[in-house]
């Protein structure tokens, strides 16, 4: 098929894309597929502008119910933003690490692992980011360390605020190691490992880890990255007896 390069209006950045005309067995389908491509190419980039539902199907040679199926998809999956008015449109989305940390921790689970898979990969990630951390942090990167640790020793009983807290140090340990997809992997992992802490912790559990974390956290400001990654080893370890109950299918 003949590629239509698609021009946007002049109130607006010009679209390095070209598309395809829309085939018949699904236009929305393609019109999604052809998005994604560029998205992967790197012919898109957060912000640009991809043109009104009229100008899209125009652009696609279809008629604007699918182009509106697909901007829907598209949105939904964080990759689209919709703006109404003058200047609206189709753009393409900032970034959403969080959502996306999600939507793994979501396929994990559907995939079945059980809960010492889990703690395999976090032990593997954490060793990691606990050394990198120890390296690269910052004082902000610190202070935001210690804050996280203050509202972990000051937490109420129920298990979902010390648990949360918790998760929240083990992320703010990642942002400081500096690598975004490690610290998004591991955040994924933290989703799952949060839902299962929750319903069984205990004060003194509380306790336990706040003073482990406050371990860390000296380590790491002294910059001592192997005593920082045998830490965190050891103390993702003492977790494993603290896991949900195992079932044969994963976890539950």
């Amino acid at each position: 098929m003949s590629a239509s390069p698609f021009t946007a209006p002049s109130a607006n950045a010009p679209l390095r894309a070209r598309w395809q005309r829309g085939a018949a067995r699904s236009a929305s389908s393609t019109i999604v597929e052809q998005i994604l491509d560029a998205l992967h190419r790197g012919d898109l980039a957060p912000g640009d502008f991809l043109g009104t539902e009229a100008e899209l199907a125009d652009a696609f040679s279809v008629s604007r119910l699918p182009v509106r199926d697909a901007i829907r998809m598209l949105t939904a999956f964080g990759l689209l933003d919709v703006r109404v008015g003058k200047d609206g449109g189709a753009f393409v989305a900032d970034p959403e690490p969080e959502r996306l940390a999600r939507a793994m921790a979501v396929q994990l689970k559907l995939m079945g692992v059980d809960f010492e898979q889990i703690l395999d990969a976090q032990k593997v990630l954490e060793c990691h980011l606990a050394r990198a951390a120890a390296g690269n942090r910052s004082d902000e990167d610190l202070a935001r360390l210690q804050e996280i640790l203050d509202a972990l020793v000051t937490a109420p009983a129920d298990g979902d605020t010390a648990v949360g807290l918790g998760m929240a140090f083990h992320a703010a340990l990642a942002d400081a190691a500096g690598n975004p997809v490690l610290s998004l992997m591991l955040k994924a992992l933290l989703h799952i490992l949060h839902d299962h802490y929750a319903p069984s912790s205990t004060p003194e559990r509380t306790r336990e880890v706040a003073a482990a974390h406050h371990r860390l956290l000296t380590l790491v400001a002294a910059r001592d990255a192997d005593g920082a990654a045998a830490h965190i080893a050891a103390h993702i370890e003492a977790t494993r007896g603290y896991g949900p109950r195992q079932s044969r299918d994963g976890v539950e």
